[in-house]
C-alpha cells in the first residue's frame, strides 16, 4: 500500500519533489480552469452553502486572511476575487491525490501511465467498480479537470510516479486519518480552515473518549456506531484500532463535505482492507426532511435539501426507502415527477452527481437506532450559517426546547448548531438506552446566556429524557488552536 505517513512528511517538505509536483498541477488548474462551467459553479453554490461567502463584507477580513495564506505558501499571486477558483483547483489537485492512493495500493502492481480514459474512469469511480464491482466514490465537482487533460496529463503522471514511490509493504504503525489530518492542515493552513469553521479532532482525545465509552457498554462484533460529522474518520478509526471485533458493516459516518467522505472511505480500507463494507455518506445532519418540512407533510411532497437546493418527494413514498430510491430511478429515466423537472435544470455531470447524492441521503435517513454515537459536531454559531439553513433549521430548536419561541426573538444568532446537531442525533441516530459521546463547548454546560434549552436535558416538552453520565473539561487544554473550548 502507499505509505500516507511517509506521503504526507515529504508534501509537506518544502522544496520537495512531491510537494512541487502537487503544486504545478494546483496551478494549472487554475490556469485553465473555466469560471462559467455549470459544474464549477455548482461547486461555488455547493461551498458558499457549506462554508459562506467569503467575498461578503463581513467576511473581507477572513478573505484577507485566506489570500495572503495562499500566496505564501502557494508562490502565487492571487487577488480577493479569484479565491474561489483557487480553492477549487486546490481541493481537486487534493481530491486527485486521494483517488491515485487508492488506486496504486489495490489495483496496479507496478509503474504504468495512465492516458485520459483511464483518469477519466478514476475520477468517476468507474475504474474501480470494474474489478471491485462496486464504486468507493462516484462523480464529484472535480471531474471537470479531465477536461484539461492535455494541459495536466503529463502532470498527473509524473506526480503519480511520485506516489507509487512511496508504496511498501511495512505494517501500517500509524494512524491513517491522523496523517490525512496533518497533510490537509498543511496544504489547507488554518487561515483558510478556521474561516472555513474547520477543526479536526487530535487522535488522543478519541482514545479518551473510547475508554470513557467501555466504562458504561461492552462492545463486541454487534455493536454499531456512528460519527455524524466524521471529518477525516479519526474517531471511527479510534473504533476499529482499539477493537478488531468491531466489523464494518456496523460502522456509518456522515459529512457534508464530500472530501471528508473520500478521506474516512480510505481511512475504513487502510484499518480493514479493500473490500470492507463501507458505510459512509454525504449528508447535512441538520436537514432531516422531516424535521425542517413538517408542514410540507400535511401535503403531498416533501422535500430533500442538497447544498440548499430543493427535490421533491412524494409523501407517500416517506417511510419507504426502495419506493424513493425507484422514484429517483423513474425521474432518471425521464418519467415525467417532480423530480424530474428539478433535476432537469442541470448539466449532465451536475445532475449525475446530484442524483448520487440524493441515493446518500435516502441511506442516511433510513440509518437508526445506532448503539454508540460518537464525534466532534461543528462549533459554528447559528448565525453563520447559510440563510436557507437557517430558516429551515429555525423551528427544530423549537421543537427540541433548545429555544422558547415565546421568549427571547428566533435569532439567538450566538447559539452553537452544536448543541442542535446533540438533539437531531439523540432523536434520530440513537437507540433507547444508548450512548452519544460528543465533544462539544464547556459553555454549554455552564454559560448564562447560550444553551439553556440544551441543559434541560428532554427531547422537547413531551420527548424523552436524556441523562448526562459523565462530563470531561479540557477547557484548560488547547485542543484545537485558535478556538476556545
Amino acid at each position: 500500500m502507499i505509505n500516507i505517513k511517509k506521503i504526507t512528511n515529504n508534501i509537506n517538505k518544502k522544496g520537495s519533489t512531491i510537494q512541487k509536483d502537487f503544486f504545478e498541477i494546483v496551478y494549472n488548474i487554475n490556469i485553465n480552469l473555466n469560471e462559467k462551467n455549470d459544474v464549477y459553479i455548482n461547486w461555488l453554490n455547493s461551498f458558499i452553502y457549506c462554508y459562506g461567502d467569503l467575498n461578503k463584507k463581513d467576511n473581507t477580513a477572513n478573505a484577507k486572511k485566506c489570500v495572503e495564506t495562499i500566496n505564501k505558501l502557494y508562490g502565487v499571486n492571487i487577488k480577493n476575487d479569484n479565491i474561489y477558483k483557487f480553492i477549487f483547483s486546490l481541493q481537486a489537485t487534493y481530491t486527485t491525490l486521494l483517488k491515485l492512493i487508492v488506486f496504486d495500493s489495490f489495483f496496479i502492481n507496478e509503474e504504468l501511465e495512465i492516458n485520459e480514459k483511464e483518469f477519466i474512469s478514476l475520477m468517476n469511480g468507474e475504474i474501480i467498480e470494474k474489478t471491485l464491482g462496486r464504486k468507493i466514490w462516484s462523480i464529484d465537482w472535480f471531474f471537470i479537470i479531465t477536461d484539461y487533460w492535455k494541459q495536466i496529463g503529463d502532470l498527473i503522471n509524473k506526480f503519480n510516479r511520485d506516489i507509487l514511490g512511496y508504496k511498501d509493504h511495512e505494517n501500517i504503525d500509524y494512524h491513517v486519518s491522523e496523517e490525512f489530518k496533518k497533510l490537509y492542515e498543511y496544504l489547507f493552513p488554518k487561515e483558510i480552515r478556521h474561516s472555513l469553521g474547520e477543526y479536526y479532532t487530535p487522535f488522543f482525545l478519541t482514545e479518551d473518549i473510547y475508554k470513557n465509552i467501555n466504562q458504561y457498554h461492552s462492545i463486541n462484533n454487534k455493536t454499531t456506531f456512528i460519527d455524524p460529522t466524521c471529518g477525516s474518520g479519526v474517531f471511527l478509526e479510534c473504533l476499529l484500532k482499539n477493537n478488531e471485533d468491531i466489523s464494518t458493516d456496523n460502522i456509518y459516518g456522515f459529512d457534508i463535505n464530500l472530501i471528508a467522505v473520500l478521506t474516512t472511505k480510505i481511512v475504513i480500507i487502510y484499518n480493514r482492507g479493500i473490500n470492507a463494507k463501507i458505510n459512509i455518506y454525504q449528508n447535512d445532519i441538520l436537514m432531516y426532511p422531516d424535521l425542517i418540512d413538517e408542514d410540507a407533510l400535511s401535503e403531498n411532497y416533501y422535500n430533500i435539501y442538497i447544498f440548499g437546493n430543493k427535490f421533491p418527494f412524494p409523501k407517500k413514498m416517506y417511510l419507504d426507502k426502495q419506493k424513493l430510491l425507484k422514484y429517483i430511478q423513474d425521474s432518471i429515466n425521464g418519467k415525467e415527477t417532480e423530480l424530474y423537472e428539478q433535476i432537469k435544470k442541470y448539466d449532465n455531470v451536475s445532475r449525475e452527481i446530484y442524483i448520487n447524492l440524493l441515493k446518500e441521503r435516502i441511506e442516511a435517513i433510513y440509518i437508526h437506532n445506532i448503539d454508540f454515537v460518537v464525534g466532534n459536531p461543528p462549533w459554528i454559531n447559528w448565525e453563520y450559517l447559510p440563510e436557507v439553513s437557517k430558516e429551515l433549521t429555525k423551528k427544530v430548536w423549537v421543537k427540541y426546547g433548545l429555544f422558547e419561541q415565546n421568549g427571547k426573538k428566533l435569532s439567538f444568532s450566538k447559539e452553537d448548531i452544536s448543541l442542535l446537531v446533540t438533539y437531531i442525533v439523540i432523536d434520530k441516530l440513537l437507540k433507547n438506552q444508548g450512548i452519544i459521546s460528543f465533544v462539544i463547548r464547556m459553555g454549554s454546560f455552564k454559560s448564562k446566556q447560550n444553551g439553556i434549552g440544551f441543559r434541560n436535558f428532554k427531547l422537547g416538552i413531551d420527548g424523552d429524557d436524556i441523562k448526562v453520565l459523565h462530563v470531561d473539561d479540557f477547557s484548560n487544554v488547547s485542543i484545537f488552536p485558535g478556538a476556545s473550548n
